[in-house]
């Protein structure tokens, strides 16, 4: 039923009209109308479908719910929005602070919202986590590489957005590189059977959380194998498998060693420093070594401005957000290690400005207005009223405690972003929108909003740019070009 739901909203409604008898208006519902169903509250639904076992059947009359029928659903749809939203007002009573709900409802539904098929998630994946010896280590972890992980993705998303599942001896597709060793290792790690995902729901739900914010076990696995071996795969959401085969590949990664959190590190400075070299006018440089007490430093990681003229410094942080720093009561003690790491990034910025007016760092000045930009990987203080004070006021007793040198006049305005705010901003204006945009979200006025949605706020130009790595998708997804030349191929014939 959530399969058919899904599809109704966002596939092939005609094939979604045989497996549910909907509403005509269900097919064409968007956000706001009266038949569009939440993603994030399907989730929910599925989990708990999951994680509920059938009664036996009794000796005479047995209720039994009809699933072709959306007024079935609709009925278990609203009982559980109805009950999340109850416990959740009781829950915002308790800590009578509407404002630390704010980004837990944010984190539930932003992700949602946007496209899960879209080129820049998977070109950036495909640089942050399938690059050189990342690759390599994924392969020897995984026995595929992110390259073949991703393709799989696609396929799986293709292949769902037909039928309602699909077998693994019949997602091969040779033509484009799809072979059936890349599926089974593929599935290896993206499926499980559905009492193992039974015993993951239960575990991950049932450790005392509030019922609207609990752990997903399609996170990890999107994909429920059913029969003795396997031979049947479904997808209940099938965003979910492409988030797991971009983004999702960190989580893959990460936990292997030091050294490759490190490398994680260092390619999402290396994108990161690309992005603002295409979308911006000024010189962009990457960070740059200079001595102090006998020692070596380093800037941060990327200078805007010229030498004697430095407008904006920015240090990328690559820690991403565990469950509990999005959704825990106690956000900033659930996430210390990130939070701790954003507040180095303040202070990382302040420091080398005032190693810059002291005339520590040869040949570079900073102007007047110079300010600062934390680059993140995930929306750390999205939608957050509050939670910033508490970083900055960490990086100024670092600074006195440690440096006192750095003055108030070094302590410049700092803004925070993850990178897939700043794509969306960087390309809807031109080069000057994009300083002045960060320039506003570094006001602490502005501070937890989307740089997206700042850039009418900052009332720079509006424009329309396309995607810089537009072209380079080949390079790095080698089957992108082929799948192109398939389709045009197949194009031709049945013309």
């Amino acid at each position: 039923m959530i399969w058919a739901v899904d599809l109704l909203q966002g596939g092939e409604p005609d094939i979604a009209r045989k497996f549910i008898r909907a509403p005509a208006d269900a097919a064409a519902a968007k956000i706001g109308d009266r038949y569009f169903a939440y993603k994030w509250i399907l989730e929910d639904l599925v989990n708990h479908r999951i994680s509920v076992r059938q009664l036996p059947r009794k000796e005479g009359p047995n209720w039994r719910l009809d699933c072709t029928n959306y007024d079935a659903f609709t009925a278990l749809y609203n009982a559980l929005h109805q009950i999340q939203d109850a416990e959740q007002i009781l829950d915002v009573t308790r800590r009578e602070n509407i404002w630390a709900e704010m980004p837990r409802i944010g984190h539930r539904q932003f992700s949602w919202q946007q496209p899960a098929l879209n080129l820049r998630n998977f070109y950036r994946s495909a640089v942050l986590y399938g690059d050189g010896a990342l690759s390599d280590h994924y392969t020897k972890r995984w026995g595929l590489s992110p390259s073949d992980m991703m393709l799989f993705g696609i396929g799986a998303w293709a292949q769902i957005g037909t039928q309602p599942f699909f077998s693994p001896t019949k997602m091969k597709v040779p033509e484009v590189g799809l072979s059936q060793e890349i599926v089974d290792a593929a599935l290896a790690v993206l499926s499980a059977s559905l009492a193992e995902h039974r015993r993951a729901s239960l575990d991950l739900r049932g450790t005392g959380r509030d019922r609207i914010y609990r752990p997903s076990s399609l996170r990890r696995h999107p994909c429920i194998s059913f029969g003795l071996n396997g031979e049947r795969i479904r997808c209940p959401l099938r965003e979910l498998v492409l988030v797991r085969c971009t983004e999702g590949l960190y989580y893959d990664l990460v936990g292997i060693s030091d050294d490759v959190r490190r490398e994680l590190g260092r390619a999402f400075e290396v994108y990161a420093l690309r992005f603002v070299k295409a979308v911006v006018d000024e010189p962009v440089k990457s960070s740059i070594e200079y001595r102090f007490k006998g020692n070596t430093i380093s800037s941060p990681d990327i200078l805007v401005g010229g030498p004697k003229d430095l407008s904006l410094v920015v240090e990328c942080k690559a820690a991403r957000m565990s469950f509990d720093a999005r959704f825990g009561a106690d956000r900033q003690a659930a996430g210390r290690r990130g939070f701790d790491e954003l507040a180095k990034g303040i202070r990382q910025i302040w420091r080398f400005l005032s190693h810059v007016r002291r005339g520590l760092v040869p040949d570079h000045a900073s102007r007047n207005d110079v300010f600062g930009l934390v680059l993140t990987v995930d929306p750390w203080l999205r939608m957050t009223v509050g939670e910033y004070e508490a970083i900055f006021n960490q990086a100024r007793q670092w600074c006195a405690e440690n440096e006192p040198d750095i003055e108030q006049v070094d302590q410049c305005k700092v803004g925070f972003t993850h990178i897939e705010d700043f794509e969306r901003m960087a390309l809807q204006t031109d080069a000057t929108g994009v300083i002045e945009t960060c320039r506003t979200g570094s006001d602490p006025n502005f501070i937890g909003w989307g740089f997206s949605e700042l850039r009418d706020r900052a009332g720079v130009k509006k424009a329309s740019r396309e995607y810089p790595f537009h072209a380079d998708m080949g390079r790095a997804l080698p089957w992108w070009d082929t799948i192109d030349e398939v389709k045009r191929t197949r194009a031709k014939a049945g013309a």
